[in-house]
């Protein structure tokens, strides 16, 4: 910027196209990696000011790229009127020069113009000649940008196969071209179209291919997109094989921002090798960010899953640590166990809080040391293995208590992860209504989710997080089969399922203790009552033998009563009663 004054000064107008061209994509590269539009509008100043100086040196070549250049940065800005206007410009000014390779660039543009204007049918008339035209022209990374766009056209009309097919060879001509990046980009762009119509294995295969690819990046488009199919992954875990693609305003939906941390600080978890600890409600997606965890570590083994709460005692050392065939009676063949299994990989234990404090120990000496106990083996094996737990109650309230032991405690939460319930992060609603929508959508009848639903939805409290929200939208789909479900039809749903349960929510903070001692201070103040504060009869109204236990309980449970009793008064001893002892004692 200082130097405009210098360049002002010279009479070189060519020159000066090419200083202000110059800023305009420093700027440009700005806006894209900050995501500012403020950097957008002044590089389409210098792109203005150099698109003149190179008119008047008579530089056409120039003049059509910057007018190109020009029109991309409109669609960026959501501006498509005036995008076409320039690109009109630019692709005249390339036919004229016969530059049928910039031509077709200039349609690939407009193509996305079309994309986000939604007129799909014409973006395929025109990117389909764009890219045969570049597959005969030689530039790879240009025909890798014409054929993601030419796929996700194909993917928006419903042409899943070929849109597919376009998408890998997009990814493919990136490679070739080098650009790892830009094949990463294409791979997460595969993931937004199609990612309600592939298995869960396929759909993990090409995030980990992305997140391979653009792991790096300093893009902050890119890392969003990417966190955003993190999040998807984390939030929803479910796969949603076979089931038609949603339209298109349904996949730019965003996370939340505490969800956007919470893949954040998994990701960087990720590269340790110590253990893992997540906390949350049931159904908040503990098990889906430790898988995520999981691909993201780069460990070649298996991620194996226990649920320590849906095994018993008697079983959970067996399904865990495995045994020998001559172990126990019964035991006729040899089992590996889970963390065998595991070994190069990860172990997920969910609801680790189950396990009884004999296990633990077991467990204790497993991820403090990585030896693995074997029932019915000699000798202890060693295994490489991570292991991740998660849990819904409060641990550390357990150890206080003596149900869970402090070593294993301290060992496990070396590295700890809060997952915060649904109702904190009310904009994961969105992703997980898009995609329940779709896999109801196709089972129960079509039904349309309007705006007002889903911010009715945010609203709801959701204590029983992604499953209440499923049970919700599954009632919503079989009501409203071919119409538009409103902010009422939530309303109602929702009233009519917390009817089908009305005390869950009144036994939740229930404590069996505090409610008995509650019950036996009314009791005991009542009786105190009666008796007008004495004591000895305070205790016959309650059912007491003894006065003394009545005294046990107030002194050790209930000393606020202390002040409601009448106080003993001093017995004086008979002094006949007195002399009576002495002569008997004489006697």
């Amino acid at each position: 910027m200082e130097c405009s004054s210098l360049f002002a000064s010279i009479d070189d107008a060519s020159f000066k196209g090419r200083y202000h061209h110059q800023l305009a994509l420093v700027l440009r590269k700005l806006g894209t990696s900050t995501g500012r539009a403020d950097y957008y509008d002044q590089a389409l100043v210098e792109y203005s000011a150099a698109s003149y100086y190179w008119e008047q040196s008579d530089s056409p070549r120039y003049c059509a790229g910057v007018q190109n250049n020009i029109g991309f940065l409109l669609f960026k800005l959501n501006r498509f009127a005036e995008a076409h206007e320039h690109l009109d410009r630019a692709r005249a000014l390339f036919v004229r020069l016969r530059d049928d390779v910039h031509t077709a660039q200039v349609d690939e543009v407009r193509a996305r113009v079309m994309l986000a204007e939604e007129r799909y049918n014409d973006a395929l008339k025109v990117i389909k000649p764009a890219v045969r035209t570049l597959e005969r022209g030689g530039e790879q990374s240009l025909l890798a940008e014409a054929m993601e766009t030419c796929a996700v056209v194909l993917a928006r009309l419903g042409r899943g196969h070929e849109s597919r097919e376009t998408f890998e060879k997009a990814i493919a001509a990136a490679e070739i071209a080098g650009d790892s990046e830009g094949a990463g980009r294409i791979a997460i762009s595969l993931i937004e179209e199609f990612r309600d119509a592939f298995s869960d294995v396929e759909l993990r295969q090409i995030y980990a291919r992305a997140d391979r690819l653009v792991g790096a990046s300093q893009h902050q488009e890119t890392l969003q997109r990417l966190r955003c199919c993190a999040g998807m992954l984390a939030v929803i875990g479910t796969s949603t094989k076979g089931v038609a693609v949603p339209p298109p305003a349904s996949r730019q939906k965003p996370i939340a921002p505490l969800t956007d941390d919470l893949i954040d600080l998994a990701r960087q978890m990720a590269n340790s090798t110590s253990c893992i600890l997540i906390t949350g409600e049931s159904g908040t997606g503990k098990e889906g960010l430790a898988r995520l965890i999981h691909e993201w570590s780069g460990r070649s083994g298996e991620f194996v899953v226990v649920d320590c709460l849906g095994i018993s005692d008697a079983t959970a050392e067996s399904t865990i640590f495995g045994h020998m065939r001559v172990a126990f009676g019964g035991a006729d063949y040899d089992s590996p166990g889970a963390a065998r299994t595991a070994h190069g990989g990860t172990l997920y234990l969910d609801n680790v809080n189950a396990l009884s404090l004999a296990n633990q120990a077991k467990l204790f000496r497993l991820v403090d040391s990585g030896e693995l106990h074997v029932p019915g083996a000699g000798l202890p094996e060693q295994v490489s293995v991570r292991v991740i737990a998660s849990t819904t109650v409060m641990l550390e309230e357990m150890v206080s208590k003596g149900l869970f032991r402090d070593s294993l405690f301290y060992r496990l939460g070396v590295l700890r992860i809060d997952v915060p319930p649904l109702r904190e992060r009310p904009d994961d609603v969105a992703w997980l209504v898009h995609s329940f929508i779709i896999e109801r959508g196709a089972a129960d009848g079509d039904a349309t989710f309007s705006d007002e639903s889903i911010e009715a939805l945010k609203r709801l409290p959701l204590f029983g997080n992604s499953r209440e929200l499923t049970a919700l939208i599954t009632r919503l789909a079989m009501k409203c089969r071919g119409k538009t479900v409103t902010a009422r039809h939530v309303e109602s749903a929702a009233a009519e399922l917390a009817t089908l349960a009305p005390e869950i929510q009144s036994w939740k903070q229930c404590d069996l203790t505090e409610e008995v001692r509650k019950l036996e201070r009314r009791h005991i103040e009542g009786a105190l009552k009666m008796s007008r504060g004495r004591i000895s009869k305070a205790a016959q109204l309650l059912g007491l033998k003894h006065h003394q236990s009545l005294m046990t309980m107030i002194n050790s449970r209930h000393k606020d009563l202390l002040a409601a009793r009448v106080p003993a008064k001093k017995r004086h001893k008979s002094i006949i009663r007195r002399r009576l002892t002495l002569v008997n004692g004489k006697r």
